[in-house]
This record gives C-alpha cells, sequence and structure tokens, in this order.
C-alpha cells in the first residue's frame, strides 16, 4: 500500500459555497491530513489528481467519488480542484452510493470534465440534484421537491426561527401531523430526514453570519451551536477541515430550499 504524505502547509485559497445538504470548493486545496468525514465527497481536476484511500494507498485519476466514512487525504498537486460535499442521508445522495460498486470510485477524464462543466455556473444551482441527474439513470427516483404547502410554510419559518433542541416531534405537532406521516412528507419535500436537515440548517445560517463579517463564536452561537468548539466538531466532520480555513475563501452561502 502507498505511504500517504505529510498533510500540507498551505492555506486554502478559492472560492467556497454551502447550501442545505451540500458543500463546494473550487480552488487549491490547502492544510488537510488523512480523515474520514459524515459527507460524500466528488473531486474533479483538470489534470492528474493524487487522492489516498485507506484500503489501497495512493490512486491517480482525473475524478474520484468517495463514500462517507472513508479514510482518505487529498494531495495538493499544484492545480485547482472542485471539491464538492454531500449530506449522505439525502435520497439524491442515496441514489449515487447505490451506483457506486465499493467505497470509492475513480472518474475517467472525459466523465471528470463533463462533471467540471456541469458545475462551473454556481450563481444559482443545487449540486446534489444535478449529480444525482448526471450520475444516476434518469428514470430512478427523482425527489425533486415536490408540491406542499405545509411543508413549505414550516421550512420557510424555520429559515427564519430555529429554537435550539427542536425535535421532528415538535414539529410534527406544529405541523398536526401523526409523527410517522410528517417525517414521511418532510423527506419527500427536502429531500432530508429532520435530524440531518436541522443540522444542516444550523451550519448554514452560522456559515452566512461568517460571510458577513461575524466572529466565528458569535456565529456559532446565534446558530444554535453550544460553543464554537461544537461548531468547530460539526464543520470538521461535514468537510474534513477546521472552519479557520474559510478566512481565506470567497465563501456564499445559499439558504434557499
Amino acid at each position: 500500500m502507498a505511504q500517504r504524505s505529510n498533510a500540507s502547509t498551505q492555506a486554502w485559497t478559492g472560492v467556497a459555497a454551502v447550501g442545505l445538504g451540500w458543500g463546494y470548493f473550487n480552488g487549491r486545496i490547502g492544510d488537510i491530513a488523512p480523515h474520514a468525514h459524515h459527507a460524500m465527497q466528488m473531486v474533479l481536476g483538470r489534470s492528474t489528481l493524487k487522492v489516498w484511500i485507506d484500503t489501497v494507498g495512493l490512486q491517480k485519476c482525473h475524478g474520484m467519488l468517495i463514500q462517507h466514512g472513508v479514510a482518505h487525504q487529498l494531495h495538493d498537486t499544484g492545480q485547482a480542484m472542485k471539491v464538492v460535499y454531500l449530506e449522505p442521508e439525502d435520497v439524491r445522495t442515496r441514489r449515487i452510493a447505490d451506483h457506486m460498486p465499493q467505497a470509492w470510485r475513480a472518474l475517467g477524464a472525459a466523465e471528470t470534465e463533463r462533471l467540471w462543466q456541469l458545475l462551473e455556473d454556481t450563481t444559482a444551482f443545487n449540486p446534489t440534484q444535478m449529480l444525482a441527474d448526471a450520475l444516476c439513470p434518469i428514470d430512478m427516483l427523482n425527489p425533486s421537491q415536490r408540491s406542499d404547502l405545509l411543508m413549505q410554510q414550516l421550512v420557510d419559518d424555520l429559515a427564519h426561527s430555529l429554537p435550539a433542541g427542536i425535535t421532528a416531534l415538535q414539529l410534527a405537532q406544529r405541523a398536526h401531523l401523526s409523527l410517522s406521516r410528517f417525517q414521511h412528507r418532510f423527506v419527500q419535500y427536502t429531500g432530508m430526514p429532520v435530524r440531518p436537515y436541522l443540522r444542516w440548517r444550523r451550519l448554514v445560517n452560522a456559515l452566512m453570519a461568517i460571510a458577513h463579517g461575524a466572529p466565528l463564536t458569535q456565529a456559532a452561537l446565534d446558530a444554535g451551536f453550544a460553543d464554537a468548539a461544537h461548531f468547530s466538531r460539526t464543520f470538521r466532520r461535514h468537510f474534513g477541515f477546521a472552519p479557520k480555513n474559510l478566512m481565506h475563501l470567497q465563501l456564499r452561502t445559499d439558504n434557499k430550499e
């Protein structure tokens, strides 16, 4: 098995975006040690990338899909990369995972270039839906957001007020639905179960505040995290690096559904 390299010592530079259930980075990676995190990850390059996977060692490819929980390390090859992080509980991400024969999948040059171009315009996009449609047969379940005025109103309310410790049962009671019926309709509408959805909502809210100049600690508290350390642990769990790296990036947030 190939030996992994030491972590890079440079800062992350480029642009980043985050929305409910996804994160996106386009630029040159910096400090990143071998790690595993909660999100499924896709990495794309314009030339050969080097990716260390703990079960097989160093792999060379133009792009790669990596299942959540798989220990890996991206190597800085001096080029810009596009990295997408996808919430594994999202039904669209599960579409992609179901079509992967193993814990990781190398992408050829042509497929990598097609996906690179697909993600070129980030002014208004949902990479989870776009990648699910691009990587999986279109005749499979396509959980695009369905018309449900009750769920729409509830989700709109959460965008403006997200009480600490709110539960699925409390939301079901607010909607005057049984817990099981509420959970089913919520997943149909958002693509995610309640708990990971609320976690991502808090992450996005904190990042929105940071993008507008708020100190990390204040942003974390206002978003409902117990403290800055709690926010940092959650961020690192989803993205694999510390939120302090955001200071070198142009950060955009998308808080729309």
